[in-house]
């Protein structure tokens, strides 16, 4: 099985032109693949997005931006043949974390609990078996680096608050190279305002690996 994760966050407050510019991001990148009918897709993260009800897909009336985020969303899902799986509420009782993929065999289950990290509920997924185990999860993009962080320990809000110029980013880099760019912005983001863990002399921080190396494993369970 040939597949790919992708991240992603929408701020409740963000515009209708940015939430706009990942959906092309998105399509852009699913465009781009030789065989995209054959390659299966997963996008999870926090989309904000209370005023959908995933159980018959209906928007509630609320402000006109969200609205017009949300109705692109669900175009976006449509054109592209894919479901959301999240459906148990993850923060108080909007469902606002995402799971979203074109294959139903690349999701198993999901299920959430609470975290004291963050006032969302942790979102469980579980995936065919082996596809994150082992040798896999270690090529992951960053994989080392990250768990080298106490991560625990992290100042969330100082995180939460840096500013990343994302859009000179985005003229500057290919869309192959942009995904790349943001693991590292995160990575050095995190160190920042991260503890390192204690790690023996000898170790040395690894470089990152390529995003768009192709995943083949069968993988497990992962949290979004």
């Amino acid at each position: 099985m040939v597949w790919s994760s992708n991240k992603v966050y929408k701020p409740p407050d963000a515009s209708y032109q940015s939430f706009s510019a990942v959906l092309k991001f998105l399509q852009s990148f699913i465009t781009s693949l030789d065989s995209p009918d054959h390659h299966k897709i997963a996008i999870l993260g926090d989309f904000n997005f209370p005023n959908i009800s995933w159980a018959d897909f209906s928007i509630k009336r609320t402000s006109p931006t969200l609205a017009e985020c949300a109705y692109d969303l669900m175009e976006f899902m449509s054109e592209n043949f894919m479901t959301q799986f999240v459906d148990m509420p993850t923060r108080e009782q909007n469902t606002l974390d995402l799971v979203i993929s074109n294959s139903s065999r690349l999701v198993y289950e999901v299920s959430t609990e609470d975290t004291k990290l963050s006032d969302h509920k942790l979102v469980k997924v579980m995936l065919p078996a082996g596809m994150l185990s082992g040798r896999a999860s270690k090529d992951l993009p960053g994989y080392k680096d990250f768990k080298l962080l106490d991560l625990h320990k992290a100042d969330f809000e100082q995180i939460r608050s840096s500013f990343v110029d994302w859009k000179s980013l985005w003229d500057k880099s290919s869309l192959d190279e942009f995904s790349t760019v943001i693991n590292k912005v995160v990575l050095d983001t995190c160190k920042q305002f991260s503890h390192h863990r204690k790690t023996s002399r000898n170790h040395h921080l690894p470089s990152i690996p390529n995003l768009h190396a192709p995943q083949r494993n069968r993988g497990s369970c992962m949290a979004a």
